[in-house]
């Protein structure tokens, strides 16, 4: 009786038993053979009872066994099938080289062979087939794992031909052997032949293509003849993906693109999926650049993705690739995953495998809570790792999501962190045994290549794992030559590891990363600058791996730019110019004002810091005017990106009124997203996961969706801009600004702007008609700004704060050394350039000394017996503050050209506020000034619709209430109105005030940042008064006295509107002197302190 079992690699395992009484009745000859067939296979059944595999003298014994039977005698395929089954049980990983080669070699492939040829008949005939396609694919990875050994060409070739031939042919259902199986290690195999001859690559691929399209039918065929051919595609397109996108293969992959067009018309329903997928990879790879394209890709995946089997390769290759597919270079690739793996994971044929999406959906939200700072989708990830967590122990998991693993202990972790503050102590653990780590590496290298290709994602892991914590210790603790094993082993890694393996998608920036700390290791040891270059070299290549929109990017090109610059090295404007360009993308990749802003909240800043790095840099090698653009267009760039969602149009509107009206209605629908901030925090409702996991669904995802919509806004109105750009004279529509463009800014008078690096810190003077000048402020600037910044803080949270004498005496030291440290330099420089005292000069700063009073530097000493025995900086020169060059340019052209409106004066206050019972005092004291109509907003009319609107038919505001600020939520800051209305930063951002000339904010903290930790962005209410249309703001520069309202208003008004002064001028223009003259007044005054007069800061034209 025959006994027919699966096999455990895929092969059908025949046994044949006779009884004695059966072999009694056979002939002498035929006796002798069976009872010996019988004794041999006894042997295998007691190996088998002790759990033992069985040993060459069996493996000798089937030889002189099969030698004993004639060409077609029905025991030949049994014993054959016997021994290569055992022998390919064999190859176990411990094996030795020596004897896997001999079981190969000895056993393998001539049992292989002769099952292949021999013409032996079966006593079931529908055996015989599946025995022989098995015992071919037997013979094919036999070939490939020899080749694995001895590297030997011959079988390698011999090992494609086979595997080839079998992805064509049609393979019963009665053989287990996975096709993507079949798929995966021919892919692997062609990579071998083009990583041995790189230079006839693009012939392999001429030879799938060119074999493709002779396997496609131009009409409907038999069903199971399309599903060998959908694995032979599916293999191929697996291996153009691996490759790369190359602009030279862009005909071989619209062959592809097309012969898969072909077969969409012709196949069964069953594999239209499948193709479609296949047929958006091609189109993907071969760099479509048209909207259209894209937008025919998506519908693509969109249409595929959640019918591919579970265990597709392609559904690894569409989580890989699939962010490409909606917007070409997206930078918002999570979003387009949590999009994709959320429809697949509600979908019900993608139950069986939730765990695959849960990895993806987990990673993406994990990184979206890493950049924009959103507190549901961490916690959306905690309910995911934990449903993970769950499906690993219920042992349900899929095998494909091994592959996709990113790493659920660590989110966990990160997870655990976050919310609970651990944090990890530091190690304490002896030097290592350096021997133990030296043997890994070796160990590791041995077996690199099978790992590589057939190793599943959980020993990849740990392998990752082991290298890391080997070459680290070695590293740390080893020599030179331990450095060098590193090195070379990381370099084969490098060499070995096919592109577009699962490593170079998933970790794209290893192993030059890791490489770079190496080379940059042994080159503090051997000072040798080859090791510099490749250091700086691998830091580059990891620099481009990043996307486009990933803030890690900017950590490592800042590394890259301090280590080049430290030593000299040409690359350093590269990697500084690079990482300029990716923080005006990050800051873009955020879905509103807010999401944009937790970036630098959340430890990104150094992309600000590089801007002042690089500015310091360009000063170094007297290259002043690039580091005024480079200052220019790498701080406040919020401001600087809402600016240009309101540039002016008109000009454009006289060329082309269709396409000036087309930016204005796409940029206008951008601003309202960009600064609303309700949607963003509803609560998430939540639908039913694959076993009652609460996972939010894509339609309740507001985060997402808002996402999506922003991302299209922006295709759109980068399309345009293109559009307009087109036009002549509008070469550079929002291009940025050349230093000759920003040099307007001095029309009026200079700009001193005060660069803080650590690098070296400097003042740049720019001014009308001539190159900007400088001056070196010393070594030790940098860190004396941040004293004294540091001193002040710590004064204002003493007990007192701003009445404590401890105050008062740290301001007035704090305005000594200003002045001692920079007023005195810049004074030489304005008497040097001509400047005349009491001219208008724009203070510039950056870093820490933009919440430091440079207005008051001082005391000044006297130059006469005639001055007063106190002068301040602001009491020499009429001083403004400007948080960039475009700002006070766009401050003066609102009225270029057009005539002074009407004063008028709209008061906003609140004088029932018990705590501000000087504020009726000031509203009187305004209403005194003749030659000015007052509207007023007070109390319960002050509400925040209403004062919006009265925004718009004023051009002057007054506030006098309080000033709200909460400490690093600057879009939280605001006007306390009445009951429970504010008026907050993204209010005033979102108004639109036409005709504004002038607002005095005459409320607390009004000019302060509320986020230290980025005071370049210059995120204040100030601030936001400028952008929604006031010339010239006057603001508060911490908590004001109540009792200096009625003073301030009085003297500042009836200074500002008197017709002795500045006649003719524009009022915003005039408020600085206005200003200089009441705080000069106001400090005559009994009892004043220095903070109280301080306070009072002046910006705009």
């Amino acid at each position: 009786m025959d006994d027919n079992s699966g096999g455990a690699i895929g092969i059908p395992v025949f046994r044949l038993r006779k009884s004695p009484g059966q072999i009694s009745r056979m002939p002498l000859s035929e006796q002798a053979r069976f009872r010996a067939y019988n004794e041999w296979i006894e042997t295998e059944h007691r190996f088998d009872r002790d759990n033992k595999p069985v040993d060459k003298h069996w493996f000798a014994d089937g030889e002189t066994l099969l030698s004993t039977l004639p060409w077609r005698h029905k025991l030949l395929s049994y014993v054959l099938n016997a021994m290569f089954t055992n022998g390919r049980n064999q190859l176990a990983p411990n094996l030795s080289h020596e004897d896997a080669i001999w079981f190969i070699e000895r056993v393998i492939l001539p049992c292989c062979t002769k099952a292949i040829l021999l013409p032996f008949t079966m006593q079931d005939p529908e055996q015989e087939s599946p025995f022989i396609i098995s015992a071919f694919y037997c013979l094919s990875t036999a070939l490939k794992g020899l080749f694995e050994r001895t590297h030997r060409l011959s079988d390698l070739d011999a090992a494609f031909t086979y595997h080839r031939q079998l992805l064509c042919i049609r393979i019963p259902g009665r053989i287990s052997l996975r096709r993507s199986q079949l798929s995966r290690e021919f892919s692997w195999l062609v990579h071998q032949k083009i990583n041995l001859d790189p230079a006839n690559e693009g012939a392999y691929l001429d030879e799938l293509v060119t074999l493709s399209a002779s396997l496609i039918p131009t009409h409907p065929v038999n069903a199971q003849v399309d599903a060998a051919l959908v694995h032979f595609l599916e293999a191929l397109v697996l291996l153009v993906c691996q490759l790369g996108r190359r602009d030279e293969w862009s005909n071989r992959t619209e062959q592809v693109a097309s012969h898969l067009c072909v077969f969409l018309g012709v196949c069964p329903p069953t594999y239209r999926p499948q193709l479609s997928m296949m047929l958006a990879l091609m189109l993907n790879e071969s760099g479509l650049p048209s909207h259209d394209g894209h937008m025919e890709i998506a519908a693509l995946v969109g249409g595929s993705f959640p019918f591919l089997p579970s265990e597709s390769i392609l559904r690894y290759l569409a989580s890989l690739h699939f962010s490409d597919f909606l917007s070409g270079t997206s930078s918002d690739p999570e979003e387009v995953q949590l999009s994709w793996n959320r429809i697949a994971l509600r979908d019900r044929s993608m139950k069986s495998v939730p765990d695959t999406h849960l990895h993806l959906i987990a990673g993406a939200l994990l990184r979206r809570h890493e950049q924009f700072g959103d507190e549901s989708s961490l916690r959306e990830a905690q309910r995911c790792l934990e449903e993970l967590h769950r499906i690993s122990e219920s042992g349900s998991g899929s095998s494909i999501a091994s592959e996709l693993r990113l790493g659920d202990l660590a989110h966990s972790y990160t997870i655990r962190t976050i919310f609970d503050g651990v944090t990890g102590a530091p190690s304490e653990d002896p030097m290592p045994d350096l021997d133990v780590h030296r043997r890994n590496l070796r160990q590791i290298k041995l077996g690199l290549e099978a790992l590589i290709q057939t190793g599943t994602g959980d020993e990849r892991n740990r392998v990752m794992s082991s290298l890391f914590e080997s070459s680290s210790a070695l590293c740390s603790w080893g020599g030179v030559e331990d450095l060098d094993l590193c090195i070379g082993f990381l370099k084969y890694w490098q060499d070995v590891l096919p592109r577009g393996h699962p490593y170079t998608r998933v970790n794209p920036q290893f192993p030059q990363s890791h490489l770079s700390f190496l080379f940059h290791r042994r080159f503090l040891l051997l000072r040798r600058r080859e090791d510099l270059d490749e250091c700086l070299s691998m830091h580059e290549a990891t620099c481009r791996s990043y996307r486009p929109g990933d803030a890690w990017k900017l950590g490592r090109l800042d590394q890259w730019a301090r280590l080049a610059r430290e030593n000299n090295h040409p690359s350093a404007p590269r990697a500084y110019e690079d990482a300029m360009l990716a923080m005006q993308r990050i800051v873009e990749s955020g879905p509103n004002l807010q999401a944009q802003h937790a970036f630098f909240k959340r430890g990104h800043a150094q992309g600000t810091r590089t801007s002042l790095d690089y500015a310091s840099y360009r000063i170094e090698k007297d290259q002043l005017q690039a580091a005024v653009e480079i200052l220019e267009h790498g701080r406040s760039l919020l401001w600087f990106m809402m600016r240009g969602l309101r540039a002016p149009v008109g000009q454009l509107r006289a060329v082309n009124p269709d396409l000036a009206d087309k930016y204005l209605s796409i940029t206008h629908d951008l601003e309202s997203i960009t600064t609303e901030s309700s949607a963003l925090h509803r609560p998430p409702s939540f639908v039913a996961g694959s076993s009652g996991n609460p996972i939010r669904s894509i339609e309740e995802d507001v985060f997402g969706r808002v996402f999506e919509e922003q991302r299209r806004l922006l295709r759109e109105r980068k399309a345009v801009i293109l559009q307009i750009r087109t036009l002549p004279g509008f070469e550079h529509f929002l291009a940025d600004a050349p230093f000759h463009s920003l040099q307007n800014a001095a029309s009026s008078g200079p700009i001193v702007i005060i660069n803080h690096s650590e690098w070296r810190s400097d003042i740049l003077v720019v001014v009308r008609g001539a190159p900007p000048v400088h001056v070196h402020l010393g070594d030790h600037f940098y860190r004396y700004a941040i004293a004294l910044s540091s001193r002040l803080s710590k004064a204002r949270g003493s007990e007192g704060g701003l009445d404590s004498d401890e105050y008062e005496e740290a301001l007035r030291d704090v305005l000594h050394e200003l002045y001692r440290l920079v007023g005195r330099q810049i004074i030489n420089m304005l008497d040097v350039l001509g400047v005349p005292k009491r001219s208008r000069v724009w203070l510039y700063p950056t870093s820490v000394l933009c919440s430091l009073p440079l207005h008051a530097m001082g005391p000044i000493p006297s130059e006469s017996e005639s001055d007063s025995p106190e002068r301040y900086f602001s009491d020499i020169y009429v001083c403004s503050y400007t948080p960039t060059l475009s700002a006070l340019i766009e401050s003066r052209a609102r009225t270029a050209g057009c005539s002074p409106p009407d004063p008028s004066l709209l008061i906003v206050a609140q004088p029932d506020d018990p705590s501000l019972k000087d504020v009726s005092k000031e509203i009187k004291a305004i209403e005194s000034v003749p030659g000015i109509p007052v509207s007023k907003l007070v109390s319960s009319k002050a509400t925040r619709e209403s004062v919006t609107e009265g925004l718009k038919g004023h051009n002057m505001v007054h506030f006098a209430c309080h000033g709200l600020l909460e400490e690093e939520k600057p879009f939280d800051a605001s006007f306390k109105l009445h009951g429970s209305h504010r008026l907050t930063l993204l209010d005033i951002i979102r108004s639109r005030a036409p005709n504004a000339e002038l607002a005095f904010l005459s409320a607390c903290h009004t000019a302060e940042l509320a986020d230290k930790k980025d005071p370049d962005e210059m995120l204040h209410l100030a601030a936001a008064m400028q952008y929604c249309g006031f010339r010239s703001v006057v603001g508060t520069m911490w908590e004001m006295a109540d009792l200096d309202g009625k003073d301030m208003a009085k003297l500042f008004y009836g200074r500002l509107l008197s017709s002795k002064w500045d006649a003719g001028v524009p009022i915003a223009e005039r408020s600085a002197k206005a200003l200089q003259f009441a705080v000069q007044k106001l400090r005559l005054k009994k009892g004043m302190t220095t903070e109280r007069w301080v306070n009072f800061v002046h910006y705009g034209a």
